[in-house]
């Protein structure tokens, strides 16, 4: 089964290929889910490719960096027969190419924003905590040399304000652990490609991709304490270069 040439941003394609036949989630990891394409059960089953490079954090499966929503112009999930290149995987591959610069200037705009309404009680709070989610970006292309070289640009940003709240039951013994306690969250998304026509037969492109994540106080609520929980900073870079050189049209 194959899935192919859709525009989608990079947190739709993942979601996507969950309502596939044969995809679950990996409920053996510690920390963090894991899509898992082809009904695989193993952390490191689906290869993720962007821009024809492995993009696999090989220690725990997932895909190694994030991509700004608007930096991706299409995905593919193959879950059979593909090819022997592909490797770091048993269930599927999902592969993504992300967007370039066209002889028209163009940009987009966004802004994702929610607050504590939509949320509900936790088991443990008595009123709604405080929280603000964030998430807005953009992205911007055009022509350097026209029908030559072209540039593409895109980032996002998502802060999240959130709290977590701290139950133990022994508030005798654990007053100072109980309570509602800060939980910030950041993450800061960069790509930028330039793409170049060298002749009929030779082209090129280069990429920069860059993430930055900070979470604090990871598995922090309900019974478990700030001094249980552990913050985590994510610096992610990669750069990619390709040439494409089509010597003739002999096979």
């Amino acid at each position: 089964q194959q899935i192919e040439a859709l525009p989608i941003n990079s947190q739709q394609y993942l979601s996507l290929a969950l309502l596939m036949l044969g995809t679950s989630m990996d409920s053996t990891r510690a920390f963090f889910s894991t899509v898992n394409v082809g009904g695989a059960v193993t952390f490191n089953s689906t290869g993720n490719l962007v821009d024809g490079v492995i993009n696999n954090f090989a220690e725990d499966g997932e895909p190694r960096q994030n991509l700004p929503e608007d930096a991706v112009e299409e995905f593919k999930v193959s879950n059979v027969q593909y090819k022997a290149e592909f490797g770091l995987a048993t269930g599927g591959i999902v592969q993504v190419v992300t967007k370039s610069g066209t002889n028209t200037l163009h940009g987009t705009a966004f802004e994702y924003f929610r607050d504590k309404s939509l949320n509900a009680k936790g088991v443990f709070e008595a009123e709604k905590p405080a929280y603000r989610r964030n998430q807005f970006g953009g992205s911007i292309g055009g022509p350097l040399l026209r029908d030559r070289i072209h540039y593409f640009g895109a980032a996002e940003r998502t802060k999240v304000d959130e709290f977590y709240t701290v139950f133990t039951g022994l508030p005798q013994f654990y007053s100072s652990l109980e309570g509602t306690f800060a939980k910030p969250f950041t993450r800061n998304l960069y790509l930028v490609r330039v793409d170049g026509q060298v002749s009929n037969s030779q082209s090129f492109f280069a990429r920069y991709a860059q993430e930055d994540e900070r979470s604090t106080c990871n598995s922090c609520g309900g019974t478990i304490s700030s001094t249980a929980g552990f913050d985590q900073e994510t610096p992610r870079r990669a750069v990619v270069v390709g040439h494409t050189w089509v010597r003739g049209t002999r096979q």
